[in-house]
């Protein structure tokens, strides 16, 4: 880099570039002032570039109606903690839950006051949970959670403790209040799970929940039913 002095007697950075072809030299002087500040356009679209990629892909992983990941984004994270599971040997528990009767409310109230109760029970789950936890909703009324580093005892309190803030939300529907209730079942990956098996079980004690009079969970403790 050379210092160039301009008609005005100012002192202008440049850089001069000289290439040699047998006995002739070819030189090329650039201001450095305009090549610096195009390098830090550049540098300045890039950021620009990246940081509007990384919304675009935190956009795609939403739910389109809750503020929960969507069923795509949540195999995506299913698999991934699977695979850290089985090589860190942590726990991993797999959680379903299923909102009781929510065909009637969308048949008697409407879809927009259903689209409510679906966003108010993805507010009242994500206040139960870790940053840590993978939370989607896996299609209508359905919701799947994956619970790392918790043990079955922890988490058949935990959702009890959802269910039973979930049954006393004062919803209210052209005056006339509605008692929101969900079902549960949750179960732990053991050695020889795949997602397959482990969403069998976890789906086999929901239907339980729903069979046993809804408003329940049932877990592996649930040896009762």
């Amino acid at each position: 880099q050379i210092m160039w002095i301009s008609e005005g007697e100012s002192r202008v950075p440049a850089v001069a570039n000289l290439t040699v072809t047998g006995n002739i030299v070819y030189w090329a002087i650039y201001v450095a002032e305009e090549r610096d500040k195009l390098y830090q356009e550049l540098l300045e679209a890039r950021d620009l570039l990246e940081k509007k990629t990384e919304e675009l892909t935190a956009v795609s992983r939403r739910d389109s109606l809750t503020p929960l990941l969507n069923r795509r984004a949540a195999k995506e994270d299913i698999n991934a903690l699977i695979v850290r599971s089985s090589r860190a040997f942590f726990p991993l528990s797999f959680l379903l839950l299923d909102i009781d009767f929510f065909k009637n409310i969308n048949d008697s109230f409407g879809h927009k006051v259903g689209d409510r109760v679906l966003i108010n029970l993805s507010k009242v789950i994500l206040g139960q949970v870790r940053e840590t936890d993978v939370v989607a909703r896996w299609g209508g009324e359905e919701f799947v959670m994956l619970l790392p580093q918790a043990q079955m005892a922890d988490i058949d309190k935990k959702l009890n403790e959802v269910r039973t803030k979930l049954a006393a939300m004062p919803f209210k529907f052209k005056q006339e209040k509605v008692k929101i209730t969900a079902s549960f079942g949750a179960t732990c990956f053991n050695d020889n799970d795949t997602t397959e098996t482990v969403f069998e079980r976890a789906d086999e004690y929901l239907y339980k929940a729903k069979r046993n009079g809804r408003n329940l969970v049932v877990t592996d403790l649930s040896t009762d039913l």
